[in-house]
């Protein structure tokens, strides 16, 4: 089996200074049960976030990641956790860096080609922030990040699941539930805790789903 995890720099793994990010703790977890299996039953789990990417910069590596990983007829999962970036918002124009239309289509144009190769796909959705310090953004002034068009964008990932049922974690309204408690200190991304949470909720819900299987 092999697992590709699809992102940014949260799928990277900013900020967790524990254990590398949600999808580096799903790695060392299967990394264990392959080994504790005597190498019987082995998981080969591939984190490939990039930080800054947006779901263009995606799409134009996409096909290229997953070919150069799997072989023909292997059982995969491909993982996509994708968008925030997307969502951020020129103060000036007030434009966002990819529109919600095109976001749409290149999540579309991700999922289909992620088809051609598997079954298995599965959408991780979008993390809130603390506007506070990232509206504008520090280290990208005319820029920044709201929840409302965060909100927005994790929408339109729900949507394209319900429609071409994908699985989908929604891991925003878990975020929220902590009120800011899952975020570092940069106001952007997960801190240990944050990575944690979504590492839970993704090992529950593969096992629940059972797309080991």
């Amino acid at each position: 089996m092999v697992i590709l995890i699809f992102g940014a720099s949260i799928t990277w793994g900013a900020w967790d200074k524990e254990q590398g990010g949600w999808a580096n703790r799903l790695k060392l977890y299967f990394d264990r049960q392959t080994i504790d299996s005597n190498f019987d039953n082995k998981v080969y789990v591939y984190p490939l976030g990039v930080s800054g990417d947006t779901s263009y910069g995606l799409l134009k590596r996409f096909k290229g990641e997953i070919e150069d990983r799997i072989e023909e007829d292997q059982d995969t999962l491909i993982i996509l956790s994708v968008g925030l970036n997307d969502s951020q918002t020129n103060l000036a124009s007030n434009q966002n860096r990819i529109s919600p239309e095109n976001y749409k289509e290149n999540i579309k144009q991700l999922t289909d080609i992620a088809s051609k190769f598997t079954n298995k796909v599965l959408i991780v959705g979008l993390t809130p922030v603390n506007e506070s310090k990232v509206n504008p953004t520090p280290w990208i002034p005319d820029w920044g990040y709201t929840n409302k068009q965060i909100e927005k964008y994790n929408q339109i990932l729900a949507n394209i699941c319900d429609a071409n049922s994908l699985g989908f974690i929604d891991i925003l309204a878990e975020f929220n539930k902590q009120s800011g408690k899952l975020l570092s200190s940069d106001g952007l991304h997960p801190n240990s805790g944050g990575h944690k949470l979504i590492f839970d909720l993704l090992k529950n819900y593969l096992a629940d789903n059972k797309l080991l299987e």
